[in-house]
Order: C-alpha cells, then sequence, then structure tokens
C-alpha cells in the first residue's frame, strides 16, 4: 500500500476467510540510511520500484518485534519466484 522508506513498508494481508488487516512492517534484514539523506530517498524509491513490479500478491512472512521501539511486526517478502 505505501512505503515510508527503504526498510518499512504498510500492507494489506489478507489473513483468509474474507479477514485483512492493515499493518507496518520493518523488512528483516535490511537497514536503510535515515530518510533525511539522499543516501535515505534513493533507498525509498528503490523499494517502492522493486514492490512496483510485482503487480500480483507476495508471500509474508512475519513475526512481532517486541524489542522494537515502534512495536512492528519484522517481514520477509517472498515474490512468485521464491515460492516452491
Amino acid at each position: 500500500m505505501r512505503v515510508i522508506d527503504g526498510d518499512t513498508v504498510v500492507l494489506c494481508v489478507d489473513l483468509g476467510f474474507e479477514i485483512s488487516r492493515i499493518e507496518t512492517f520493518r523488512l528483516a534484514g535490511i537497514d536503510a540510511p535515515e530518510m533525511s539523506t539522499k543516501e535515505g530517498q534513493d533507498a525509498k524509491y528503490f523499494l517502492m520500484d522493486l514492490l512496483d513490479d510485482y503487480s500480483g500478491s507476495l508471500i509474508l512472512d512475519s513475526t512481532k518485534d517486541h524489542k522494537d521501539k515502534y512495536d512492528r511486526y519484522l517481514a520477509t517478502l517472498l515474490g512468485p519466484n521464491n515460492i516452491s
């Protein structure tokens, strides 16, 4: 739905049974530069372009990160080529 910065996205997640939720996710294993820098802006636009390439659905593997000060979920996104 929306890219906040180079390592944080807001997604609408289909939970099944016609139930969905909108949540904020921190992408696992990625530590993008702060948005106040040119590199941070570049990272955001790179992620936006990357996600735009997937017009269909993505698979989301997530866990709640209780250590995260923003109480976000940690997520790994898998595209169609990563699904076995």
